[in-house]
């Protein structure tokens, strides 16, 4: 529209018009439709992952389980732009409530005494009798709770801050709102203090027993063909902190396995096509591949892409996109009777 019209204020009716909202059923069809899908929100770090509504902390021996809702959901650096010490930001967009986890170093402080120093941070100039606490059970660890409202920037906000301590590391946990809104969505704020679990040192990246890796940090699950393999970890330092790249080793043959949670601008699949291509390069050069030829494969449940190279030696790669992360599984010897790709992919599988 031209500057005549706006000023006019003709077009706005018009474009105010043209919006409807959903009756109730439809809108609760959306609802269902919506929390009925995968949740998308997947990034790995160094020491965390946040995977299909999960996240797991493997420093600090803490998962959180996303409640039913729509949750923004914000680890690593990502959080930190809401708090610079934040382990986990939360927003339940549809309701308007918000979350932060902090984590720090217990001290040697017990689980009162560290909730009375959070209380005296958080709610710093109110009157004690305007508080309530309670205690309360993280994952069967002793914690307390204290509810409270405070003016921020003008607005008054409840809260609900929630500590606990557990395996020389304290924790705090705060959940706040407008009032109306606090009470309306008290359920789902229940349901995220529950979300969480505490395996402590249990929780583990990796796992590997005899021949099979489990990996939680990327959510497979994989066993070489065969018996006799050995396994070395060879990513990059540059790939290490959203990616891995393992190469099991069994005389002249080799099959390594490449992931990447790829949420940065430019990694899409073929950056990644290129990424596997050149690992291959560097790491198998006495193969003697040529060209690839291509074909498609199904297995545990997606699509992958199969490339095959045949020269002086033999290698395939069979590579797939799952939760905005990248799978690839390599193999390659020096003599053209190789590995067969079938048998080598059926040693793989997701763990969620």
């Amino acid at each position: 529209q031209n500057s005549a019209e706006w000023s006019g204020g003709s077009a706005l009716p018009a474009a105010f018009a043209s919006i409807k909202f959903l009756d109730a059923e439809s809108l609760s069809s959306l609802r269902s439709d919506l929390l009925s899908t995968p949740d998308l929100q997947n990034r790995v770090g160094p020491d965390f992952s946040l995977r299909r509504g999960v996240y797991r902390d493997f420093a600090h021996g803490l998962i959180w389980n996303q409640p039913e809702g729509f949750w923004r959901i914000a680890v690593g650096q990502q959080a930190r732009v809401s708090n610079q010490e934040a382990n986990l930001f939360i927003e339940e967009a549809a309701q308007g409530v918000f979350g932060l986890l902090l984590i720090e170093p217990s001290a040697a402080l017990t689980a009162p005494a560290y909730h009375r120093l959070v209380i005296q941070s958080v709610f710093a100039g109110l009157d004690p009798k305007e508080l309530k606490t309670h205690a309360l059970q993280i994952d069967g660890q002793s914690g307390m709770q204290t509810t409270g409202a405070k003016e921020t920037d003008g607005l008054k906000l409840d809260y609900r801050v929630t500590s606990w301590v557990f395996e020389g590391h304290a924790f705090q946990f705060h959940l706040w709102g407008i009032p109306e809104v606090m009470r309306a969505a008290a359920g789902a704020l229940d349901a995220a203090i529950t979300g969480f679990r505490l395996p402590g040192k249990s929780l583990r990246a990796e796992i590997t027993r005899n021949q099979t890796h489990s990996d939680f940090r990327f959510g497979y699950r994989f066993t070489p063909p065969g018996e006799g393999w050995s396994k070395a970890d060879l990513t990059p330092p540059e790939l290490r902190s959203i990616g891995q790249v393992l190469d099991w080793k069994k005389g002249n043959k080799h099959i390594l396995l490449v992931s990447v949670c790829a949420l940065e601008p430019g990694q899409d699949r073929k950056w990644f096509i290129n990424l596997a291509s050149q690992i291959m390069r560097q790491r198998m050069a006495g193969v003697g591949i040529t060209a690839p030829t291509r074909t498609d494969l199904e297995h545990a449940g997606i699509h992958w892409d199969h490339l095959s190279w045949r020269g002086a030696g033999k290698a395939d790669a069979l590579l797939a996109t799952r939760d905005k992360t990248f799978h690839a599984i390599m193999s390659a010897s020096d003599f053209f009777i190789g590995l067969d790709p079938q048998k080598v992919v059926a040693g793989f599988s997701f763990l969620d």
